[in-house]
């Protein structure tokens, strides 16, 4: 890290420069800023990294349905990773000198951190290849390493979806009421998602990228097989649920995933395969599972009108192809998988994708 960083960093602990990440009270904005000018990273990068991956909503990844990913304990409106793939919490804190405990509790030291890794990338950038980041478009491969992910294809989708959100605009509330704006800007990436490895059983799928083998069954179901899909909420985001199925320790996978903001689809098993997604054996082996990013406890900030619809058109081929009945009893959540002894659904008796889903407008659509 540049000297000048690392003694903001040092000052930043003890209050002076006036930039005062651990002050009580900080906005927001004064947070994105400060961190913006110190590690000169564009400030609406930061924003938008900050919405795509937590909403600025955190603490929802423990409980009964954190099935996915929880034991990576994504660490606060940045979502630094403690464990497994994903920008690391560990390196931030280390480039920071803020704590562990700052670095996890205090938002604005999470955006410190964040700040401090995409620099560090960056850094290497200019110096291994010459690059300079004049253009915010100019940090897009900064974000694709920033991700932690070591699928190029996951890496890719990380970072386009930071970029829509720069791309098209973005005004939004936090939490605390305060109000966050990102003007629309005009920015070219090649969309190196569209470099497929291979093709969908939904035609509407952006991209298919594999489970890991250890993670899933592989067979020869047909329509005669299958008459269920199983509905459930990832309690993560949507590039770490892709990184976690790609895991081959991991033992869970579901046929697909869909993005919160904009209802992106990735495949990652074959339907004819049976993916391990409802905790439920008789459950796995008819039904076809698709994972929706978010969290049941904050239906309002992830299940979005272009999640529902997305969702509803991909139940509606799969309906179509494999013959699955539109009824309740045959679209189901992953509440309603049998095999819990006490409530919930399947051996570990999840309540997603919880009552903040609206059934009766998703049967609709």
């Amino acid at each position: 890290m540049p000297f000048f960083r690392s003694i903001c960093s040092v000052f930043l602990l003890l209050g002076f420069f006036g930039c005062q990440p651990l002050a009580d009270h900080p906005t927001y904005e004064d947070t994105f800023s400060e961190a913006a000018t110190t590690y000169d990273v564009p400030r609406d990068l930061l924003v938008s990294l900050a919405f795509s991956v937590s909403r600025f909503d955190v603490g929802h990844t423990e409980g009964p349905d954190a099935h996915v990913h929880s034991d990576e304990m994504s660490e606060g409106i940045m979502g630094l990773v403690r464990n497994g793939e994903g920008p690391s919490f560990w390196e931030a804190v280390e480039l920071t000198g803020f704590s562990e405990a700052d670095v996890a509790g205090n938002p604005a030291a999470n955006v410190f951190g964040a700040a401090a890794l995409l620099r560090g990338i960056a850094d290497e950038f200019e110096q291994d290849y010459g690059l300079q980041f004049d253009q915010i478009g100019e940090w897009y491969p900064v974000l694709e390493v920033y991700s932690g992910y070591s699928s190029d294809l996951n890496q890719a989708s990380y970072a386009r979806q930071i970029f829509r959100f720069i791309e098209g605009g973005l005004v939004f509330q936090a939490p605390n009421g305060e109000i966050l704006r990102i003007d629309s800007q005009d920015v070219f990436i090649e969309d190196y998602l569209l470099q497929y490895m291979g093709g969908s059983d939904y035609y509407g799928a952006r991209q298919v990228i594999s489970a890991s083998a250890s993670n899933y069954t592989n067979m020869s179901r047909g329509a005669s097989d299958i008459d269920m899909v199983v509905i459930h909420t990832m309690q993560g985001s949507y590039s770490g649920t892709i990184s976690v199925f790609q895991n081959p320790e991991r033992r869970a996978s579901s046929h697909y995933v869909v993005r919160s903001s904009d209802g992106e689809v990735t495949q990652m098993v074959w339907e004819e395969d049976k993916a391990w997604h409802a905790g439920h054996g008789d459950t796995n082996l008819r039904s076809v599972g698709i994972e929706m990013e978010g969290f049941v406890e904050a239906p309002e900030l992830w299940y979005t009108d272009d999640m529902y619809r997305s969702v509803a058109k991909l139940t509606r081929d799969i309906a179509d192809r494999q013959g699955v009945p539109l009824d309740r009893n045959h679209i189901i959540g992953h509440v309603e998988v049998p095999g819990c002894p006490y409530s919930g659904g399947g051996a570990s008796c999840h309540t997603d994708p919880g009552t903040g889903w609206d059934w009766d407008h998703f049967m609709a659509l």
